[in-house]
């Protein structure tokens, strides 16, 4: 005959994970005689732990719909449920560098702010005693010229390119 539902306990909400980053997957557990499979069926190519186990996890280096499913066999017939869900990469959490101070307000300052691998990062002037100039926004390692005295504060935001995921600042 055939087996009983293959019943899927994974949550089907969408997801923000790292590059890389996994999530379980549980099937409902195998009886004496029944073996199990889980498969892709849609979206990028995502990386399936143990493809035989009730319990497993797979792995998302991309943003996308995908759709997982889980197939019991008990030797005669088979059941299949899918999971479909949405993942969103998570971007790199930014990072502005170190505080710095220059001697000379004609200097110009090279800000330090880390490389966004899943999105894209913006330097954005908070405060200061005038408007510098910022070469380029999108630069973690920009310029700013155009200093008077005083103290500046720049932020450097890390914003993911899903929108399930978090935008970060420092």
């Amino acid at each position: 005959g055939t087996p009983s539902a293959a019943a899927i306990t994974t949550t089907t909400d969408d997801k923000c994970v790292e590059s890389g980053g996994t999530i379980s997957l549980e099937g409902r557990a195998l009886t004496s005689g029944e073996t199990a499979t889980w498969s892709q069926t849609r979206g990028p190519t995502a990386s399936i732990g143990d493809i035989s186990a009730s319990t497993t996890t797979a792995s998302f280096t991309e943003n996308g719909n995908y759709t997982i499913q889980y197939t019991i066999n008990n030797g005669c017939q088979s059941a299949s449920e899918t999971v479909s869900f949405r993942v969103g990469i998570q971007s790199t959490i930014a990072d502005a560098g170190s505080d710095q101070s220059i001697c000379s307000p004609d200097s110009q300052l090279f800000l330090t702010g880390n490389s966004n691998l899943n999105g894209t990062g913006v330097w954005e002037f908070l405060s200061g005693p005038n408007l510098p100039n910022i070469s380029n926004e999108f630069d973690p390692n920009t310029s700013i010229s155009g200093l008077t005295n005083g103290t500046y504060q720049f932020v450097w935001t890390s914003v993911p390119t899903s929108s399930l995921c978090t935008v970060t600042k420092d």
